[in-house]
């Protein structure tokens, strides 16, 4: 067998002896040292930002404020709502999430001096926009941009104050909601809901924008680790032994795999190893008769009647096995044909 061919066959046993012992390993940990459940933390961010931007006129050149200034009513033209959601997890996840924008419109009843907090008397909402999607992911990213015009919205907190006897205040909400749960048929436990809302009075001709609910939000879950299956853990089983039992043939093959002179000779040599000498002096056969033996087991039964050892010696053409008998040499020749 040449060598190269040899230390092929090597690698190659080496590979699938390392692939069965992996794949038990991964057997026994799976079965035995997993922990029941894994922690899975979420991070959550949700990043709002708007520009309000202003209708044609004489007196104001800008065309858009940015955030955190004073604005009038009467300039406004729209707002332009940008939102960034990001999700960051520790590990890929199976999840769904809905995401949703919600207009709310909101009145209370308003404040006097001394008085307590004044109750909602309307709450109505106008979906806007939503998305709902199952993912395996370690990665959430939604972003949108809206251009909110308040005059509708206005005329109809403005129509239901009309109908209230007492003072009545009114906003435009714009709530950001996401929920987080797990997939469907998944009892991983993850549950979350993060709102962030955009907040814009109109019952005064200044007003502010507030952004309300924290920015970012972490949580961390108990999800439970994902077992094989009897029938996975089975066929992994059925394979780590078959690439053993692979890997054992092909280490056999590297130690067996010689040519059939030499498995003939060697054969000779180890059953008979008490019976043959080994000789490392050439013979000089033109002294001597020589009679040819056509098989070993006629060598061998001659050593016994005669009581003679059988000789041993090996050139580049043949093994040579012979017993002196007088001026006699019975010759038994394994011919080397490489």
């Amino acid at each position: 067998m040449k060598k190269s061919n040899k230390k092929t066959l090597l690698i190659i046993s080496a590979v699938c002896g390392a692939i069965s012992a992996g794949l038990l390993i991964f057997i026994v940990y799976n079965l035995v040292l997993q922990r029941p459940d894994n922690i899975v933390t979420a991070q959550e961010t949700q990043n709002i930002t708007y520009l309000v931007f202003q209708k044609p006129n004489p007196y104001i050149q800008v065309p858009f404020l940015g955030m955190d200034e004073n604005y009038l009513h009467t300039y406004t033209d729209y707002i332009k709502i940008n939102s960034n959601y990001d999700c960051a997890l520790s590990e890929p996840t199976n999840l769904e999430y809905s995401y949703k924008v919600n207009v709310v419109l909101v009145a209370r009843y308003r404040k006097s001096p001394g008085a307590p907090n004044n109750p909602e008397i309307l709450d109505k909402t106008y979906p806007l926009d939503s998305e709902t999607k199952s993912i395996n992911s370690d990665k959430i990213s939604v972003a949108r941009s809206f251009d909110l015009h308040l005059e509708q919205y206005k005329d109809e907190l403005s129509a239901f104050a009309s109908t209230v006897d007492l003072p009545v205040s009114g906003e435009i909400r714009v709530d950001f909601v996401v929920d987080l749960k797990s997939a469907s048929g998944s009892n991983d436990g993850i549950s979350s809901s993060f709102t962030r809302s955009v907040v814009i009075p109109v019952d005064t001709d200044f007003y502010n924008i507030s952004i309300n609910g924290d920015k970012t939000k972490t949580n961390d879950y108990n999800v439970p680790v994902k077992r094989l299956s009897g029938i996975m853990i089975g066929l992994l089983a059925a394979l780590a032994v078959a690439t053993f039992i692979l890997a054992l043939i092909l280490i056999k093959r590297t130690k067996n795999n010689k040519s059939p002179y030499r498995q003939e000779v060697d054969g000779y040599l180890k059953t008979y190893d008490d019976m043959i000498i080994n000789t490392t002096t050439p013979l000089d056969f033109e002294r001597y008769e020589i009679i040819l033996i056509e098989n070993f087991k006629e060598i061998l039964n001659l050593s016994k009647r005669t009581n003679n050892p059988i000789m041993y010696i090996e050139t580049e053409k043949a093994a040579l096995f012979y017993i002196f008998n007088g001026d006699i040499v019975h010759l038994f020749k394994v011919e080397n044909n490489l």
